[in-house]
């Protein structure tokens, strides 16, 4: 019986660490008060060679964390083709998610390559934010590389 439930509790802790080493969070995000602060990201989708192949496209949500602040949006630019999406958490401290933004660059056929993510907000105030994101393949999860440029 003990062992049973040793498998069972082992079985559960794993497949929480899988689900963590799947997700790309940039979970403590901090705009500060000036109605001009603004953060830039540069994540990269590739092939990192671990049996999932080059990324199909890239899936974000952004989240506000704080109860009635400046409403917070995130734009995502793609290389190749140039093209921008715009994503908004319109309600903060709700911890509802935006809407979830698809994008892919077109390399060859793949997703892989470089993407910019910019986080504003609409007015004067500190906000709090939350990040997830995916580069997806057929195969599951793509390589991901994430590096913060600005940090306002």
């Amino acid at each position: 019986m003990i062992n049973r439930w040793f498998k069972i509790g082992l079985l559960l802790l794993l497949i929480g660490k899988c689900q963590n080493i799947l997700a790309h969070d940039i979970p403590n995000g901090n705009l500060g008060p000036s109605p001009s602060a603004s953060d830039y990201y540069q994540i990269e989708c590739r092939n990192d060679e671990s049996g999932a192949g080059d990324a199909d496209r890239l899936e974000v949500t952004l989240t506000s964390l704080i109860k009635n602040g400046p409403v917070v949006s995130l734009q995502v630019k793609t290389e190749n083709p140039l093209y921008v999406t715009n994503i908004t958490d319109a309600v903060g401290g709700d911890k509802i998610s935006s809407m979830k933004a698809t994008v892919a660059n077109d390399n060859n056929g793949t997703a892989n390559g470089f993407y910019y993510f910019t986080v504003n907000k609409s007015k004067a105030g500190i906000q709090k934010y939350q990040i997830k994101f995916h580069c997806i393949s057929n195969n599951g999860h793509a390589g991901t590389e994430e590096r913060m440029i600005q940090n306002q």
